[in-house]
């Protein structure tokens, strides 16, 4: 072969092959030769092209970030890319490619690649899979797998498949391959199940961005937005009412060079996206590459179910969380325009009869209508909430004066007190009222509530149907309560206060089972029996009981330092407390304030301040179990709530009454009682302790049914933290000596 010349006398324009035959004479000598030239330019041109295309795209191949392979019409593979390599290991090149006998998918994943295999051959049709692939490294990856058959142009058959295996462990690797549009095969833009597209966006004579044109989409993206053959066209073409702020996010991202990733809502569309927005192609072209999810499904679940958590199932009212949410918005707004606020606390009077006579169907029934009737009573801006059981509570946004409070309750009420025909029956209802003043009462809705409840307990305690304001003097009762009250509030900040404790002992081993903190005042002419229900009804029983929870941690923690055990101290909550929505949050801060576990502090709530709103109790003792807190349930016997209910609250443990202990040697009526409730508390898998023991009978008589755990002045006074740590080991010595004999009563 050789290159000859043109007319023109230019090197290399045509190829030419010369063959040499000899003439032989009729006695068979040389007689001369023959030459035959062929003009081999185009071959030539041909296979110089084909090397050149092979080359560009061995190139595109290893330019390209997915693992690109190609495969003869059989599935035997022939080529694999750089990439292959860098995550297989395995080198690049046809022959190396025929060499490959390992298989690198995972073996759980053979059945169904083979299986997608064989349809893609029969069919002719996209090959494409999910499967693991393994690294050099041994490690297993995700991968999408798609391949598209190449056809002869003239017999149709099937020759090669040219395919990609794209990275899906990580949402950005898809991101990444899209932002590469000279992708050679359109199926990478259809394998990402997210809509997909490339935008460039224009911008005014100002440089604000004003519009942006589609250069590049995929079917996931039309079918998000119905934006058919969008590409060319801009977004004002096609959504003339597009919100602003989606053409301001590809701009500033098309600007900033920095991607952004947010949930916007397509309100012309009716649908919310998750949009991530990154920059693509040269920095001169504006251009923005967007990845959207549909994420319309998660956002109404979200608001279905942040509106239950702020609505109550049965009625429809807003609940105590969005009254909260809504006061601490509503009142320093109020405050900033001296605007006054007031909190009217309902409850309702003879509602717990329709419940007992009727069932709970008909007072489901008289709940909701009555919460219509509040909401009609109201204004719109106002806000009418269901607390729980049968108390409700307005919030009046603003009032000119208390008088006009009074005004709306005495309308409600009014409301409320009309019959309730449902079917055949005629039932009737009354409420009483108490109202409490923002900001003359309290600067805080939590106080305010609280303030308005006690008013409310001095309008039932006035007779039914009937309104009271709050007064801090009423509601002390006394001018000796309301000096107590002062001295309470000056107390929090004297250390005044102190916490004594008394053992509960399991009485089969005479083990220390917990301890109870009791709080104690240094006013020795005012016991707890006086102090605590004044500072319940005050409101000074939250920081008093926050203190409480901080001291019971810190001697917690001080007595393992001193060499002590573990030993959990049940501290008691007070009904005003457990109405806090952010009780189990504050228990868990203090315990991590002092770095101990959920376990060493027992929380023991009374019969009455769970039943006073059985569904808030079930859900605050549930979080609170679900910490790994024992929950005790003291007193238990001396309310009047009915086992059902009693089987729904997540206790551990139950202490029955010491009125019912005291009597045990004197009263037939006590030792039914207290039998029945140790039997009770086995049923229900629950610990039982006996409080309030003062005598040996005592004791042996609830050892002999049954009941081991035992706590009163018989065993162990209450003491300070320092007596008890003595008290602590002079019994641990005692209790090694008892373990000679055969019984562990009495050790006091």
């Amino acid at each position: 072969m050789f290159r000859g010349m043109d007319g023109n006398d230019r090197p290399g324009d045509q190829y030419f092959t010369l063959s040499w035959h000899p003439l032989f004479g009729t006695e068979g000598n040389v007689e001369g030769v023959i030459t035959a030239t062929v003009d081999i330019t185009e071959q030539v041109r041909t296979e110089e092209q084909l090397r050149e295309s092979e080359l560009r795209f061995r190139l595109m191949a290893d330019s390209i970030p997915q693992m690109v392979w190609m495969a003869d019409e059989s599935g035997r593979a022939i080529f694999f890319n750089q990439q292959w390599t860098s995550y297989t290991g395995v080198p690049t090149g046809p022959m190396a490619a025929e060499a490959v006998s390992e298989s690198f998918i995972h073996p759980d994943d053979d059945a169904h690649t083979i299986d997608a295999w064989i349809k893609a051959q029969a069919s002719g049709k996209v090959f494409s899979v999910e499967h693991r692939i393994r690294s050099a490294s041994g490690e297993y990856r995700w991968f999408l797998v798609r391949a598209e058959p190449y056809r002869d142009p003239q017999t149709g058959d099937i020759v090669r498949w040219f395919g990609t295996s794209t990275d899906i462990h990580d949402s950005k690797l898809a991101a990444a391959a899209l932002k590469e549009s000279e992708v050679r095969y359109r199926s990478l833009f259809e394998s990402i199940d997210e809509g997909f597209c490339v935008v460039e966006v224009l911008f005014d004579q100002n440089g604000n961005p004003e519009d942006y044109r589609f250069s590049e989409t995929n079917p996931m993206f039309e079918k998000q937005t119905s934006l058919v053959d969008a590409v060319g066209k801009t977004v004002r073409e096609l959504m003339p009412d597009v919100e602003r702020h989606w053409i301001e996010i590809f701009g500033r991202v098309a600007v900033t060079r920095v991607a952004s990733r947010v949930e916007i809502e397509a309100k012309g569309l009716h649908r919310w996206f998750e949009l991530y927005a990154f920059p693509t192609g040269e920095p001169q072209a504006r251009k923005v590459g967007v990845l959207l999810k549909d994420i319309s499904d998660r956002k109404q679940s979200e608001e279905k179910t942040r509106h239950a958590s702020l609505h109550d199932a049965l009625t429809g009212l807003p609940n105590r969380a969005m009254l909260y949410e809504y006061g601490m918005h509503l009142l320093p707004h109020n405050k900033r325009i001296h605007q006054s606020t007031a909190v009217l606390f309902f409850d309702l009077d003879r509602f717990k009869p329709i419940n007992d006579t009727h069932g709970h169907e008909v007072g489901d029934r008289v709940l909701k209508e009555v919460a219509s009737r509040v909401l009609r009573s109201i204004r719109a801006e106002d806000i009418a909430v269901r607390l729980g059981g049968d108390e409700f509570v307005v919030l009046l946004q603003d009032i000119r004066a208390s008088v006009y409070a009074a005004e709306i309750a005495r309308h409600i009420v009014a409301k409320i007190s009309e019959p309730y025909r449902l079917g055949d029956l005629s039932l009737s209802l009354s409420a009483s009222v108490g109202i409490s003043i923002f900001p003359d009462d309290a600067q805080d809705i939590t106080t305010l509530i609280s303030h308005a409840d006690m008013a409310m307990y001095q309008a039932k305690q006035s007779g039914r149907s009937n309104i009271q304001f709050y007064s801090p003097e009423f509601a002390a009762g006394t001018k000796l309560q309301s000096a107590i009250e002062q001295q309470l509030k000056s107390s929090l900040n004297d250390g005044s206060f102190h916490l004594y404790y008394q053992p509960v002992l399991d009485m089969s081993n005479g083990e220390i089972v917990s301890v109870e903190a009791l709080l104690r005042w240094e006013n020795a002419d005012i016991g707890p029996d006086l102090f605590v229900p004044i500072a319940e009804a005050t409101g000074i029983i939250n920081p008093i009981g926050r203190w409480l929870l901080d001291e019971a941690s810190r001697q917690h923690k001080a007595w393992i330092g001193h060499g002590l055990r573990p030993i959990p101290i049940a501290v008691n909550v007070s009904v005003v407390e457990f109405r806090e929505k952010d009780f189990v949050s504050r228990f868990q801060a203090v315990i991590h304030k002092h770095g101990i576990g959920a376990d060493a502090l027992q929380i023991e709530v009374t019969e009455t301040a769970v039943m006073d709103e059985l569904d808030h109790a079930v859900w605050l003792l549930s979080q609170l179990k679900a910490l790994g807190v024992t929950v005790l349930l003291d007193d238990f016997g001396t309310g009047h709530s009915s086992l059902a209910y009693l089987a729904r609250l997540p206790l551990t443990k139950v202490k029955i009454d010491k009125s019912f202990i005291s009597r045990l040697e004197s009263d037939i009526a006590s030792r039914a009682v207290t039998d029945a409730m140790i039997a009770l508390g086995r049923t229900l898998n629950l610990e039982v302790v006996a409080e309030g023991i003062e005598s040996e009978n005592a004791l042996n008589y609830i050892c002999s049914h049954g009941c081991t755990q035992a706590q009163g002045f018989h065993l162990a006074k209450p003491m300070s933290g320092d007596s008890f740590e003595s008290w602590y080991w002079e019994h641990g010595k005692k209790l090694a000596s008892a373990r000679t004999g055969s019984r562990f009563g009495g050790m006091h």
